[in-house]
């Protein structure tokens, strides 16, 4: 992957300066991050496809981002632990997978109103959880350089997904789209998990 070269290639500009923690952290949220971006430009296309029109696009994108948002006060209200955060992360990894999975056996309207409730109460968990993790593994007086490394590997990811989905679609389908995108989504929760030392926020010197 692309994503993984870039922050274990000592040749790259950023990498050197980047802890161990961060590099599996944006490595992760990489892979997951292309497969959200495989969907997104053709997102419209696949709800006209089941019977939705395209006001019906606009409404799934609302819905999504109010649960998101009661998702995100529910966060609110509860107490902030490092281990939490890693337990809901893994927990959006999961779910999304599972929501972009069930999407191969949806054919109507109110199914997918259903899975992006799902997708965004996972959103809503995942992004604040993603953040908090990146904010506790800063390299110490680096902050500039590590959010922009995150930055630099999140775009091109999203570059790399939306310019593929449209062949994607062409050539092999929705339905194979959204096995691919589940695929990497489990993939980033894997990766994710096996490096422990994520549990362990630095400590400024």
């Amino acid at each position: 992957y692309l994503s993984f070269w870039l922050v274990q290639n000592p040749s790259f500009a950023y990498t050197k300066f980047v802890n161990n923690n961060l590099k599996y952290l944006i490595t992760s949220n990489s892979i997951f991050v292309f497969a959200d971006s495989l969907l997104i430009p053709i997102y419209a296309i696949f709800i006209t496809e089941i019977g939705g029109g395209i006001e019906m696009a606009g409404i799934l994108f609302g819905l999504k981002f109010l649960a998101n948002t009661l998702a995100q006060i529910v966060l609110t209200k509860l107490k902030e632990k490092n281990s939490f955060s890693v337990l809901l992360l893994k927990l959006n990894y999961f779910i999304r997978g599972s929501a972009w999975l069930s999407l191969v056996f949806v054919q109507s309207i109110p199914l997918l109103i259903a899975v992006q409730i799902l997708v965004g109460i996972s959103e809503g968990i995942g992004t604040p959880s993603f953040q908090t993790l990146i904010s506790d593994h800063l390299d110490n007086n680096k902050h500039l350089k590590d959010w922009t490394l995150l930055g630099i590997i999140t775009n091109l990811s999203i570059a790399v997904a939306s310019v593929l989905s449209g062949f994607i679609i062409a050539g092999l389908g929705f339905q194979f789209l959204f096995l691919i995108m589940a695929f990497f989504s489990y993939l980033a929760l894997i990766v994710f998990h096996y490096h422990k030392q994520v549990l362990k926020p630095i400590v400024a010197s």
